[in-house]
């Protein structure tokens, strides 16, 4: 898993790159599996972990995971979540 950030997202044609430091840009699209995020909620700059994968078109993201969400858990009351 590799740390970085959306630097570019489409969301008319559900595709977009994240880049990752000492690697580059690293694609992903519809197809790519997504945890504590949709699609739809993705913003550039966001913070994310990705699986990478080497394709004959170049790195693909298998999935990522959105490192933003906050939870805080307060003695006797359900969690608060924030993003």
């Amino acid at each position: 898993m590799e740390l970085g950030k959306i630097a570019k997202i489409n969301t008319e044609l559900t595709y977009g790159f994240v880049e990752i430091p000492k690697i580059g840009k690293v694609f992903f699209n519809i197809d790519t599996k997504f945890s504590n995020v949709n699609f739809s909620d993705l913003r550039e700059g966001m913070k994310v972990t990705v699986d990478i994968t080497n394709t004959e078109r170049g790195l693909f993201a298998r999935s990522l995971t959105n490192k933003e969400i906050k939870v805080s858990i307060i003695e006797g009351r359900n969690p608060e979540v924030s993003i």
